[in-house]
């Protein structure tokens, strides 16, 4: 992906040359040469945070196919990239050991040797981690940094919008669900391009919520506040995917919409919501 920032990487390379000067060091100590060593571990930490990096982008993948937003195909390739990238680091460890084992025994068994190699595998990984990239297509909004922000371990610096996979989400009634199937037709009004309509189709349906009725352990009972004579209608959350790529560039994370589900052939009740969603996309110039 593309590099979304940098870090500052001087004061890291200053501890990966210090951590190779102590490794090597430790080596002349007990007569072993580590050059083959350093390389060895080099080539494990790049296979180790490949690894990661395909993890991070195949769990996007996996989250999209478990809401039909992705094909298996998909999630097939995802997870023959895992495969791959997990190869690689078992290759890695290969190559390092040998280069180990040509230390000789007492090179293995040396607290040192381990401790320096150690320090040069987090320094190194440290490193690595200066340069930070895109995951996916997409794009950072309300950025709020510049050159000279410190970057704070563990806390958020910008957010990442993903652009390629972008749906729907509706949530409907319970008593509208019945005749609701996974590929039903559905046409979109986006309030960000009023007047236009586009293609859906239904990809996943909800069938289970978080009612929120349960209190954690040794607080009050949560009692949920009721006004009015009838209850609260449940609602399920019901995915709707784009048919094309049309709607890119107006895709909005947390944007609104009108949508219209065509669930049978009726020609009467299917014209009426073809009516009424038009006249929704419309309305959305003035409100």
């Amino acid at each position: 992906g593309d590099i979304l920032f940098k870090i500052d990487p001087s004061d890291y390379e200053l501890a990966v040359e210090n951590a190779e000067a102590a490794l090597e060091l430790a080596g002349q100590e007990i007569g072993a040469g580590m050059a083959s060593v350093v390389t060895a571990q080099a080539q494990l930490v790049v296979a180790e945070t490949n690894v990661e990096h395909v993890n991070a982008q195949s769990a996007r993948v996996f989250e999209m196919e478990e809401k039909n937003v992705l094909s298996h195909s998909d999630g097939d390739k995802a997870r023959a990239a895992i495969k791959q990238s997990k190869a690689q680091v078992i290759s890695a460890e290969a190559n390092l050991d040998k280069a180990k084992q040509a230390l000789g025994k007492e090179g293995n068994d040396n607290p040192r040797i381990r401790a320096a190699m150690a320090q040069l595998k987090k320094a190194q990984l440290d490193l690595s981690r200066t340069v930070v990239l895109a995951p996916s297509f997409g794009g950072i909004t309300n950025l709020q940094i510049d050159t000279g922000f410190y970057a704070k371990a563990g806390a958020a610096s910008m957010t990442f919008i993903e652009g390629d996979n972008a749906w729907v989400q509706v949530n409907l009634r319970e008593n509208n669900l019945a005749n609701l199937a996974i590929g039903n037709s559905v046409e979109i009004a986006l309030d960000v391009n009023p007047g236009a309509i586009y293609q859906g189709k239904i990809s996943s349906i909800g069938f289970a919520v978080d009612t929120s009725s349960t209190s954690a352990v040794g607080g009050l009972a949560t009692v949920e506040s009721k006004t009015g004579w009838l209850r609260d209608a449940q609602r399920f959350p019901v995915m709707i995917t784009f048919d094309d790529d049309s709607t890119k560039g107006k895709r909005r994370l947390g944007g609104q919409a009108d949508v219209q589900i065509y669930t049978g052939d009726n020609w009467f009740v299917n014209s009426l919501g073809w009516l009424w969603i038009r006249v929704l996309s419309i309305l959305s110039y003035v409100y």
